[in-house]
């Protein structure tokens, strides 16, 4: 079964008391690419994924953990932290890319879902 695919990349984050991970980058072609999310190498450029579903991405290990428990064709809701203000949004999981897909039949650990 092809493994869900959200469309963006994420890396830890300090960002003080708030408990996030960064948006590094989003995948024009992913689910999320209509979002206008905020991608970037820090703080000052991007947005912070705080929440799915309303569970906290303190990590870019729980933000994997979370995706994986997901199918593809899910709802999910993002709780968005950028620019001063939270928001929310909604995306729908897509199929892994062929691309991205690892053929060797063991799964690797990349948060690039």
């Amino acid at each position: 079964m092809p493994a869900p695919w959200i469309g963006l990349q994420v890396a830890e984050a300090d960002a003080g008391a708030l408990k996030a991970v960064r948006i590094s980058s989003v995948d024009a072609r992913g689910p999320v690419a209509a979002l206008g999310l905020r991608a970037g190498k820090d703080l000052a450029s991007s947005d912070l994924l705080v929440a799915i579903d309303g569970v906290a991405v303190t990590s870019t290990r729980a933000f994997e953990e979370l995706l994986r428990r997901r199918t593809a064709g899910e709802r999910v809701r993002l709780l968005i932290y950028g620019e001063g203000r939270y928001r929310e949004a909604t995306a729908v999981l897509g199929r892994e890319p062929e691309h991205l897909a690892d053929t060797s039949g063991k799964r690797t650990t990349d948060v690039g879902y």
